[in-house]
């Protein structure tokens, strides 16, 4: 069982990394969203889900560990 989903933005073709979050929510509206763009960042607050968190690129990986921390410690409605 997934505890988290982590995408880009930007996919290729076919659905964006904002689909995929808005996706899972959907089916499972607890499930912590981390989203990762070099250039969409300014995006975040209209495209992304709530409680979700973007990192911009380039990151460390401990910026991911932060996130996913925060996001898993959230308390869940």
């Amino acid at each position: 069982m997934f505890k988290a989903v982590i995408t880009d933005i930007k996919l290729g073709d076919g659905p964006a990394g904002w689909d995929i979050g808005r996706h899972v929510r959907q089916a499972i509206p607890a499930m912590p969203v981390v989203y990762m763009s070099g250039d969409s960042a300014g995006d975040w607050r209209v495209q992304g889900v709530p409680e979700s968190v973007m990192i911009s690129k380039p990151f460390v990986p401990a910026q991911i560990i932060t996130a996913l921390i925060q996001l898993l410690n959230q308390p869940r409605a």
